[in-house]
């Protein structure tokens, strides 16, 4: 597949050349892909247990799984072992959260990071240590006020976090595991030119955001938008949008003082994955009011400079995609029952 794409990217590098002069540089939109097919994934059969499960993280040798029924908030399962347990219960308690909410890659020690919603506390999870059940595996860091409203973070260096929320003066923040702001990052995601973001235009540009394996780069999948921001950890502005190819922002109103969406809003990209090479968004293009809305079956393939690659239509919806290295895409259905699939990447 990778030969394929190397010698599709060179023919739309040719045909989209125009598009990288300077005027281009803060907006890339396009309006098809230069290949689309058809993908069957294959199941894993390794779900059972999970209740309400609503996103996968694919961390190598192990996933863990965000879970929303009453007992568990997040899940682990060994790939090696079949081994499955529950690390953050639901509740106040030293290894518990009321809101576990976006997970971050581990770093070099092994740890990974929870970001509880509700209460704005960043947990640090040790998974050698969680997978035996030792005691102390987990401490508790609490957000500070000017970090807050985070939605959700990713981890870009050992040492180094950035979050996305609706702040006053930027899109994105980049913080230490001491909650001390190191920078702050974009603009409003609607308007690609402007220094300061409006809070209630992010509002309505809510997503996840990922970053590389490398630390190179980080990429924000907008759910309400056909739009994903690409920013790379050393620049402190607003890299680019990727736009297209139905080009389709949010439909929204005030409602007492807050963006509310309107019926006819469609969801964008409701999760995203990425490794060194490529981002992959799974792309929804339904509104509020349809079946499975939150859910896509549509795999959109960008390299990291915004370029399209591939569009892949999958033969199940699902809620949430991740991969933890450029062969196998990993994807998580919830319909009719919770369901883990996989699909290798180079078979094509």
């Amino acid at each position: 597949m990778l030969k394929k794409w190397s010698i599709l990217l060179l023919l739309v590098a040719i045909v989209t050349g125009c598009k990288n002069s300077k005027e281009f540089r803060q907006i890339k939109s396009f309006s098809e892909f230069p290949l689309t097919d058809s993908i069957r994934l294959t199941s894993l059969q390794i779900a059972d247990s999970l209740s309400y499960p609503t996103r996968i993280y694919d961390y190598d040798s192990l996933f863990a799984f965000k879970d929303l029924s009453r007992e568990n908030q997040v899940i682990l399962f060994s790939k090696k072992t079949g081994r499955q347990q529950t690390i953050v219960a639901k509740g106040r308690g030293p290894y518990e959260l009321l809101g576990a909410w976006s997970l971050s890659a581990p770093d070099s020690s092994g740890n990974f990071y929870i970001h509880d919603v509700v209460t704005s506390e960043i947990m640090r999870v040790n998974l050698p240590e969680a997978l035996q059940r030792a005691t102390g595996y987990a401490q508790k860091m609490q957000l500070r006020e000017d970090l807050l409203p985070m939605e959700c973070i990713a981890r870009t260096e050992d040492s180094l976090f950035v979050g996305t929320g609706r702040f006053e003066d930027c899109r994105v923040i980049k913080f230490n595991q001491k909650g001390e702001i190191k920078a702050k990052i974009g603009c409003s995601p609607q308007i690609s030119s402007a220094r300061t973001a409006n809070p209630q235009v992010n509002q309505a540009y809510i997503g996840v955001v990922k970053a590389s394996p490398n630390n190179r780069s980080y990429a924000i999948a907008c759910r309400y938008a056909d739009q994903i921001e690409v920013f790379h950890s050393n620049d402190t502005t607003q890299a680019f949008f990727i736009k297209g190819p139905m080009l389709f922002e949010p439909k929204t109103k005030i409602v007492k003082g807050n963006v509310g969406l309107e019926a006819e809003c469609m969801y964008g990209y409701v999760d995203l994955a990425v490794t060194d090479q490529w981002i992959i968004g799974l792309f929804s293009g339904r509104t509020l009011s349809e079946k499975r809305a939150n859910q896509g079956n549509a795999l959109h393939i960008f390299t990291w400079d915004g370029t399209p690659v591939a569009r892949y239509f999958m033969d199940q919806d699902c809620i949430s995609i991740d991969m933890a290295n450029d062969s196998t895409l990993y994807a998580l259905s919830i319909a009719p029952q919770p369901e883990v699939f996989s699909y290798k990447m180079t078979d094509k």
